[in-house]
């Protein structure tokens, strides 16, 4: 079944109608005028796509549907663009401009990642993150777009026909947005579009109101508003041809630009900074498609465009770091942990730093947080100088490298025994998040551990759906027999403790699959890089 979103609801949705390319546009918009009395959702994109996704698109809008919210997983994120190249590029544009071929350019590139789970519960996630009125998702069995476009693209009420351009983009509470470049940047996208709507509106109609804020919970942007009358008779066809692509992502000269654009960008938009939204007859409302996630093959990669206006006096260091900024609502929802790193301090020093340092590098590497270990461990370096005694160092690394870390002196004594009880654990849940320690994961852990404590216990120890060993809540497990210490493998499906690794690497443990009834007549073990060894007591 498919589904859409718009206007704060979930829809069934009818078959798709698709064009593969702008030729073919006009066998949508065919479509469109012969069901004037029903509700379509639609879009448009800017161009063609790498991703395989249609040109265009239009479903009827059937009847609401209730969905829930599903788990999901995003890692390996990676930029289309690093910051010497997006520099570069800029160089490029104000070429350009010096010229006289160009006065702005939009500027965009991707950010790529890959996915598993619901498409559903990932569009839910990030509208709580930027709730919008002009929220817009489709979703197929194979591919989905989902949309927490804030830019209204346009407004048409029969003759009556508005638009909203975003240009000026700013943290919260920034006091610094009303300079004159970005004014400049802005008057200039509104004078296109007014030039744009002259082509199809009454003579004498079309005003404008500058310099409106619009505040969202991530972000905040500079909007102004124009409007017009259309001309009798004017037909979405007419109006697309002349509106579109949207003057906001493209540049002025409009043509000139959308040329230079196609030399500069290493990648093909496809939907993104095109329009969707919601048509009926001659009415309709329709966003810009930024703030816009595509999912495809078969629902397993995904990208996020972002980009921004580079004019002659654009650096390149706050243009870069705004285009971060604007994937801020994905990157604080669809990455909403931190990874953990949780190391021995004694006598000022971390013994197995060079295992934790890897495992927390491989982490980064693998879900695309950034990860600035060298100042990182010259800021755990001067915490821990001089400390006597034992310690507890609980780190935590957020997406964009954000590190902070507790510390905890802790009894030197080590427990005699542990009673840990087992429990069957089902893997399908696990994901990425039980491989790499992570505050998504350690929820799950520290609920399971603190029900077990209330009964008298101090570990759980997770069994697969066949009875197979995995790993405790805050240990990994081992089982001495015939002389040799087993641990099970990691497989993907276990965390690697720093002390498994290190008993691996001295060739003091092997990895082994261990199913529960071998453990008869076997002393077992659970252990962790904080305590060491321990034996335990199982029951369950």
């Amino acid at each position: 079944m498919s589904l859409g979103f718009w206007q704060g609801k979930w829809w069934r949705l009818g078959e798709g109608q698709f064009v593969s390319s702008q030729d073919r546009l006009s066998d949508l918009f065919s479509i469109l005028s012969r069901h004037r009395d029903e509700d379509f959702l639609v879009f448009i994109s800017y161009g063609g796509s790498e991703t395989g996704l249609p040109y265009a698109g239009a479903w009827k809008l059937l009847e609401p549907v209730e969905v829930k919210e599903g788990p999901f997983d995003v890692w390996d994120l990676s930029l289309g663009l690093g910051f010497e190249d997006f520099r570069a590029r800029i160089f490029e544009v104000k070429e350009f401009i010096k010229e006289g071929y160009t006065y702005q350019v939009n500027l965009t590139f991707p950010l790529r990642f890959r996915f598993r789970g619901s498409a559903t519960g990932l569009f839910l996630r990030l509208l709580s993150t930027q709730p919008t009125p002009l929220a817009w998702a489709v979703i197929e069995d194979d591919w989905a777009l989902l949309s927490l476009s804030p830019e209204r693209f346009l407004l048409r009420d029969r003759s009556y026909v508005e638009m909203e351009p975003m240009k000026g983009t700013w943290a919260p509470g920034d006091p610094g947005i009303l300079d004159e470049k970005t004014k400049a940047e802005n008057v200039m996208i509104v004078d296109m579009i007014r030039n744009e709507l002259g082509q199809i509106c009454e003579h004498g109609s079309i005003g404008a109101e500058l310099f409106r804020t619009k505040r969202l919970p991530t972000i905040s942007q500079l909007v102004s508003r124009v409007w017009g009358r259309l001309r009798n008779g004017m037909r979405w066809q007419e109006i697309f041809s002349a509106t579109l692509p949207p003057a906001s992502v493209t540049g002025a000269p409009k043509s000139s630009t959308v040329k230079i654009i196609s030399q500069l960008e290493n990648w093909e938009r496809g939907p993104y900074t095109g329009v969707a939204g919601w048509i009926r007859g001659d009415q309709g409302e329709l966003a810009v498609l930024i703030r816009t996630v595509e999912l495809y093959d078969g629902l397993s990669r995904g990208r996020l465009g972002i980009g921004s206006g580079i004019v002659w006096d654009s650096r390149a260091h706050r243009e870069y770091a705004e285009d971060l900024l604007k994937a801020g609502f994905f990157l604080n929802s669809a990455m909403d942990f931190e990874l953990i790193e949780t190391m021995r301090v004694e006598g000022g020093r971390i013994p197995y730093w060079r295992f934790h340092a890897k495992r927390l590098l491989d982490a980064s590497a693998f879900f695309g947080f950034r990860c600035p270990y060298l100042k990182l461990k010259r800021a755990v370096e001067r915490t821990i100088e001089g400390l006597p005694g034992l310690w507890r160092l609980r780190l935590t690394m957020s997406v964009c490298g954000h590190f902070r870390w507790g510390l905890e002196q802790i009894n030197g004594d080590r427990p005699v025994r542990w009673r840990a009880l087992v429990k069957r654990f089902d893997l399908r849940y696990a994901g990425p998040h039980l491989r790499f320690k992570t505050t998504r994961f350690r929820h799950f852990f520290d609920s399971v551990l603190k029900e077990a404590r209330k009964g008298g216990y101090d570990e759980v120890i997770l069994v697969d759906e066949d009875g197979f060993l995995l790993q405790g809540c805050i240990t990994n497990v081992f089982v001495e027999s015939a002389g040799e210490m087993l641990t099970p493998p990691s497989d993907g499906r276990i965390l690697e403790g720093v002390l498994r690794q290190v008993l691996l690497a001295e060739g003091r443990a092997r990895e082994e699959r261990i199913h529960i009834s071998d453990l008869v007549g076997k002393r077992v073990f659970v252990g962790n890089a904080l305590r060491g060894l321990i034996p335990v007591e199982l029951e369950g």
